[in-house]
């Protein structure tokens, strides 16, 4: 299986029924990948384990773990789990791709701005996750 590379960040890589257009983010235990689900025609997010913890058996546990408990939530607030599965010793979990600004990128417009994000704003914000959390 081949990656995709910061210097040729425009080809698709196959990731079994899935192309790999765009790493997102890379966190602590995953890699967060825009991609196609190529049967269903919709963009989705895979997250791979990250490869040197993928034989830990406490990280491994924790990421499979993560996806079960996603898996049994349903609310329009909380992203969906559409696949679990493992290809060539990376597991990995198939979520729903949102389209628009994470709060992270939302903040940091407001900062490079000079502003912090209004308090109506943040209240409602908070609302949708309770909402999604209750």
């Amino acid at each position: 299986m081949s990656s995709l590379t910061a210097s040729n960040p425009q080809i698709a890589v196959k990731f079994g029924k899935y192309e790999l257009l765009k790493r997102l983010a890379v966190g602590g235990m995953a890699e967060l990948w825009l991609a196609t689900d190529t049967e269903r025609g919709e963009s989705v997010v895979i997250k791979k384990i990250l490869p040197h913890l993928a034989t830990d058996p406490r990280f491994l546990k924790m990421f499979l773990d993560e996806a079960r408990i996603a898996a049994q939530l349903h609310h329009p607030n909380i992203i969906q789990i559409h696949d679990l599965g493992k290809l060539d010793d990376v597991i990995y979990i198939v979520m729903e791709y949102v389209e628009g600004l994470d709060l992270r990128q939302l903040m940091s417009s407001e900062a490079a701005h000079g502003r912090t994000i209004p308090y109506a704003t943040a209240a409602y914000i908070v609302s949708k996750v309770c909402a999604g959390l209750s």
